[in-house]
């Protein structure tokens, strides 16, 4: 089917969409080449020192009719809106922090995410004052999405009672035993709340643009005296809500109960197709923005996003980093490959993993009915609380995840047009289409699949 390959390049290889697909991506396969060249079914060469990710989206296209605004713009070095800080207006109610977990509150109250991305739909259009939202929409989605656009900050639970501890001036051993009892965001906020030492703020004036500095400048910082520092620092500014809700920012859980799909759904019908794309939330706020604008001044009714990636955009790669020293690992000799000849110096070559299967916990998933006559349209969303394996009770799926993390999935139809040339047989049982926003998925088993585990890296 391809040529063969060529050395110290990269051929972009295409895959056949499936015609039942929502959204229509013209995913390409980088693959290792020897020398430049062209060939047919090749559209595009790369040179291996341009490479940016193991595996890259070319572009995509939405079905059916969409926006025909500009797609993403070239690669940026910031994953930031422009248009987004433009808008703002930082000394405006809807940028404060106080705003943001009023925000967060009201999710959590609801236990239908219709009801959730309504909610937000309503904060991210009228904002607090019901006329129009003036705040930074761009950070105020990535901070309703601490788990999707992640940040890592070297601090876990028992870090974070001992660094507070210290700023509270307060007895550890009596912090520790309340982290058993609850979560580290709640102890930090009763401790600081009893603090005589360190009170809290009497009023809420903390924006959300100095939380997310101070995020960011938390997520470089590894040293335990560094970290006090940015921790004191925040904390000056904080009541004792807003200290709790910061925490939970940095734990990646604001205990709201909404994956990326509800909150995304609440800009545009095709933002989270959009997202999952270009893995560009910036991009994405500003399409959104610019579709927004044109509308207002008389372009005609908003028109919805197109789902639309960059080229070299870097997605979830497909490859596992090797684990040395883990026993679950599978090597052999290079002297036993290609009757000998690839033995060299390093002669052990890593083949893959393999796991014990532990006992899968049964989950019953969330069901979004799209279509009452069509049940193959209908999409399963469950948000796995931790990693390890889990069983769908519907479906019999087991699903092994690598850390907490949202899955969505729904059965489409079987194109009958790949099977041709085969011989006739009849599918063992369904076809899937299975995401996870934030990539935590590393292996599934379906209940009729003969080879076991398929593994994702």
């Amino acid at each position: 089917m391809f040529s063969p390959c060529i050395r110290g390049f990269l051929r972009v290889l295409p895959f056949p969409q499936s015609k039942d697909m929502r959204c229509r991506l013209n995913v390409c396969v980088i693959m290792p080449c020897d020398e430049l060249a062209t060939c047919p079914g090749c559209p595009l060469i790369v040179p291996w020192n341009k490479l940016q990710a193991p595996l890259c989206t070319l572009s995509a296209t939405k079905a059916g009719p969409s926006s025909s605004s500009p797609g993403p713009s070239s690669a940026k070095a910031s994953q930031g809106s422009a248009l987004s800080a433009q808008f703002c207006q930082p000394d405006h109610k809807d940028c404060l922090f106080r705003e943001f977990r009023k925000l967060c509150a009201m999710v959590a109250k609801k236990s239908s995410y219709n009801a959730k991305t309504e909610i937000i739909k309503d904060f991210l259009r009228k904002g607090s004052a019901g006329d129009k939202f003036k705040g930074d929409l761009y950070l105020t989605v990535k901070l309703l999405l601490p788990g999707v656009v992640k940040s890592v900050y070297n601090l876990n639970d028992k870090q974070i009672v001992k660094l507070f501890s210290r700023i509270l001036n307060c007895n550890q051993d009596e912090m520790v035993r309340d982290l058993t009892q609850g979560d580290v965001s709640e102890t930090v906020r009763m401790f600081f709340e009893a603090s005589t030492s360190f009170p809290p703020s009497t009023k809420s004036l903390l924006t959300i643009q100095e939380v997310d500095a101070s995020l960011t400048r938390l997520a470089q910082l590894t040293k335990e005296d560094e970290q006090q520092a940015e921790l004191e620092d925040i904390a000056k500014k904080c009541t004792g809500n807003d200290l709790k809700c910061y925490i939970r920012l940095v734990k990646h859980d604001l205990k709201i109960n909404s994956g990326a799909k509800h909150v995304l759904d609440a800009l545009d019908p095709n933002a989270y197709d959009a997202f999952k794309a270009s893995r560009n939330l910036g991009d994405v706020i500003d399409r959104v923005l610019r579709n927004q604008e044109e509308a207002s001044n008389g372009g005609g009714p908003r028109k919805h996003l197109s789902v639309e990636a960059t080229l070299m955009t870097p997605v979830q790669p497909m490859l596992g980093a090797y684990e040395p020293g883990k026993r679950h690992w599978l090597k052999v000799k290079k002297d036993y490959l290609n009757e000998g000849a690839m033995a060299d110096t390093a002669d052990l070559v890593v083949l893959g993993a393999q796991k014990p299967s532990a006992d899968p916990e049964l989950f019953t998933p969330i069901l979004d009915v799209n279509c009452a006559e069509d049940r193959n349209r209908d999409e399963y969303w469950f948000l796995c609380p931790h990693a390890g394996h889990f069983k769908c009770k519907w479906t019999n799926i087991v699903i092994e995840m690598e850390s907490k993390g949202e899955v969505l999935y729904r059965i489409v139809s079987w194109d009958c047009h790949l099977l041709n040339g085969l011989p006739p047989k009849e599918p063992a049982g369904p076809l899937y289409n299975i995401d996870s926003p934030e990539g935590c998925i590393r292996r599934l088993h379906f209940p009729h699949c003969e080879t076991g585990m398929l593994t994702f890296h």
